[in-house]
């Protein structure tokens, strides 16, 4: 018999997937580098003041030349970052972020409060890199402040600067605490930024992995499922008479296969066409499912033929009694577009280890009997 399936066909969007999550902490990085970058530029025109009001009280050094020229750096960057390259943006940001650190340590030793750019560039290599990269910053920090120290306790770096004149400065304390809060203020908002963006592509990755696994279930289930009753198919039905077999012989007790082959059912399905029919088999395999217990199987041999694996029985006069019961379900009317639809079933039950000791052996000898009700108009065999 053939039987349509048209209607039994479920349409699901299609999901598409973008593996490369490579790609997307990129575009996270970018995003943290362009905050980063925003905030500099505020703190670069700050900077460029600070610098002018500095060298009126201290005089001018090569620490103003270093950080006016790494406030222009990051103006422009600012300007053309939209035109540059995510590499050339995140060189800069390093630079200025390095110059600004060392800048301040010839001129101001111990004082050199810029340094706090240093440990700001270690952040932002671990965000940015990896962690050799990141390990590796930390060292070349540690070097220059070690290296610094060394000079200044020999003898070999002198300070230019009067401390009590710096000291006095207001433009000194208002660079020094502008800049250097707002640093550590844009490392805050950039890792808050990044922070929010890894976690909303996390949450975007659990999501495609849940729809995965739902995909694969999904598939696996189809797979061993009729898709028009949605009744284990064969394949599954054998797996679990093997099983109830096994258990059977473990437990010293009994399991059985009935075989179920429709009567009437091409007459229905030629007079009332394959949609009545299609309803029949969905409402058969509902009546099967309701009269067997949890724990035994209905399946969908294919086409009008089902399958029923009892498990745990005591003996043959337990698949008997479920056979008539089935009988008996089957053989209700069946209501269809006001129509009254009757199909009646032939039986073959088959009993282990009575009949035989192996599951194919005990399919063929179901079948067999089923055949053989069909052609003599008994109940069941």
């Amino acid at each position: 018999m053939q039987i349509n399936m048209d209607n039994n066909k479920k349409s699901h969007p299609a999901v598409e997937f973008d593996c490369d999550q490579t790609q997307r902490m990129h575009a996270v990085r970018i995003s943290f580098v362009d905050v980063v970058i925003k905030g500099m530029a505020g703190i670069a025109v700050v900077g460029i003041i600070s610098v002018f009001s500095r060298s009126l009280s201290t005089g001018w050094h090569l620490a103003s030349t270093l950080q006016l020229l790494v406030s222009l750096s990051i103006t422009l960057l600012f300007l053309f970052h939209k035109k540059l390259s995510y590499s050339l943006k995140v060189g800069v940001i390093f630079v200025a972020f390095g110059v600004v650190g060392v800048s301040g340590l010839p001129t101001f030793g111990l004082a050199a409060t810029s340094t706090i750019w240093l440990l700001l560039a270690c952040i932002v290599s671990n965000v940015l890199f990896s962690r050799l990269i990141g390990m590796m910053s930390i060292t070349a920090t540690f070097l220059i402040l070690t290296i610094t120290a060394f000079l200044f306790v020999s003898g070999k770096l002198i300070s230019p600067i009067d401390f009590q004149v710096h000291l006095r400065s207001t433009a000194s304390w208002a660079g020094m605490i502008l800049v250097n809060c707002g640093g550590a203020f844009i490392i805050i908002l950039a890792m808050g930024t990044y922070n929010r963006s890894v976690l909303m592509l996390m949450n975007k990755v659990n999501e495609q992995n849940a729809l995965i696994k739902a995909q694969a279930s999904q598939i696996e289930h189809l797979a061993n499922h009729d898709a028009l009753t949605g009744l284990p198919s064969r394949r599954l039905a054998y797996d679990r008479l093997v099983m109830a077999c096994s258990q059977a012989e473990r437990t010293h007790s009994k399991a059985a296969v009935l075989f179920i082959d429709l009567d009437g059912f091409k007459a229905v399905n030629d007079s009332f066409m394959h949609e009545a029919g299609d309803y029949v088999l969905k409402t058969i395999a509902s009546r099967l499912t309701e009269s067997i217990r949890k724990i035994d199987t209905a399946a969908r041999q294919g086409g009008d033929e089902f399958l029923i694996i009892l498990n745990g029985i005591d003996n043959s006069e337990d698949a008997d009694i479920v056979a008539r019961k089935i009988r008996a379900a089957i053989a209700e009317p069946i209501i269809y577009a006001e129509q009254i639809l009757k199909v009646g079933a032939s039986i073959g039950v088959a009993v282990y280890p009575d009949h035989s000791d192996t599951a194919d052996e005990l399919l063929k000898t179901a079948d067999l009997a089923m055949y053989t009700v069909k052609k003599s108009g008994d109940e069941s065999a």
